[in-house]
């Protein structure tokens, strides 16, 4: 049986108890780790401190990390600490019903790019990446 290490220690974020407009800042640098729904896809994971107040487990979405590579640099180190502010949207993921929840650096918008995809860009300003996600 194949065994993998569990890189994320701790307790998660309920994105229930999360509304649009609630801020929250990284506390911990951002880790990218296979997904644990399976699949080949790579998640960045960290940890944040904001409504519930303990610092808890997040995986951040592709157009949040996007957002914040432009907002504060490739550099994770450098996102810590920082007002993010967040939208929570109830969507179906994968096939299951779920909330997506993006994390906005001031600035910035939720947006569609011209697919169609969300996008986390500067308010009134191009998609930080091409068409489609990264």
């Amino acid at each position: 049986m194949k065994f993998t290490i569990n890189t994320t220690n701790g307790s998660w974020l309920d994105k229930k108890t999360l509304k649009t407009g609630d801020v929250i800042k990284l506390t911990t640098e951002a880790k990218e780790v296979p997904n644990q729904q399976g699949g080949n896809q790579v998640v960045a994971k960290c940890k944040v401190k904001g409504v519930q107040g303990d610092d808890l487990n997040i995986s951040i979405n592709k157009p949040s990390k996007n957002a914040l590579i432009v907002a504060f640099g490739e550099d994770s180190s450098n996102w810590i600490d920082k007002p993010l502010t967040t939208s929570v949207e109830k969507t179906i993921i994968a096939g299951k019903r779920g909330i997506a929840v993006y994390l906005i650096p001031e600035g910035f918008e939720v947006t569609e790019d011209e697919g169609g995809y969300v996008v986390v860009s500067k308010i009134g300003g191009q998609a930080p990446v091409p068409l489609g996600g990264v």
